[in-house]
């Protein structure tokens, strides 16, 4: 917001201590406010929300909780109406959180998913780590946390940590949505193809079998026909 709009929405909720605010000034590039944020954060997870969903927080809570969610370096929240789509999950149960120990077929399935879908539950010191190591996320990288979120799971191979997926209920899309401005002409072109392939490029060798599939699986999100 370039005013105090959503100030003023979540003041009713501050003055029961229910939820903290603060604001960055409008100048400031998006991706740079969601990086100081986890910077600054002193939390175990952060939670990446897009702004196209709207959450049922208790719900999905107790569905945390009741899952041991601790348990797990990433959670990839999906709303329930995406199970069966592009026929990946069609037998999944809702608000039951589903674990991996294999991260290269869990970067398979759900790698496009856990950046521009806009929720995931990401532990947030192992993370931090890989984003420090990276020493190409300054200026506007589209695909910054996808790539440092694959970097920090390779580096932490040795402990053995679960990765998880939970659709659930909680969550739905916001009707008041208008879309995204960066979709339109070349710009689309270049966040899309360009910089998405090179972000897939560069992870560890390890994914190397399935760089092609995440790319695919990507594309037809949008209904693209994937480049050979």
């Amino acid at each position: 917001s370039i005013d105090d709009t959503t100030e003023r929405v979540v003041s009713q909720y501050q003055k029961n201590n229910q939820i903290d605010y603060y604001r960055m000034e409008s100048s400031i590039f998006p991706d740079d406010k969601a990086k100081a944020a986890i910077c600054q954060s002193e939390d175990e997870f952060f939670y990446l929300m897009g702004d196209g969903n709207v959450v049922d927080f208790n719900l999905l809570e107790a569905q945390l909780i009741e899952g041991n969610y601790l348990d797990c370096l990433v959670i990839d929240i999906e709303t329930s109406q995406r199970i069966g789509y592009l026929n990946q999950d069609s037998n999944v149960i809702p608000g039951k959180i589903y674990k991996y120990d294999d991260d290269v077929e869990y970067l398979k399935k759900y790698y496009s998913h856990l950046t521009y879908w806009g929720a995931s539950i990401i532990k947030r010191l192992p993370f931090l780590d890989a984003l420090k190591r990276r020493k190409d996320i300054n200026g506007k990288w589209a695909w910054w946390l996808s790539g440092s979120l694959a970097s920090c799971i390779y580096s932490n191979l040795h402990k053995k940590n679960k990765y998880g997926v939970l659709y659930t209920e909680a969550i739905d899309y916001t009707i008041l949505k208008k879309g995204h401005s960066w979709t339109k002409g070349d710009v689309y072109y270049d966040i899309v193809f360009k910089e998405f392939n090179n972000e897939i490029d560069k992870l560890p060798n390890r994914y190397e079998g399935i760089k092609d599939d995440i790319i695919i699986f990507f594309r037809n999100l949008y209904h693209l026909q994937a480049l050979p």
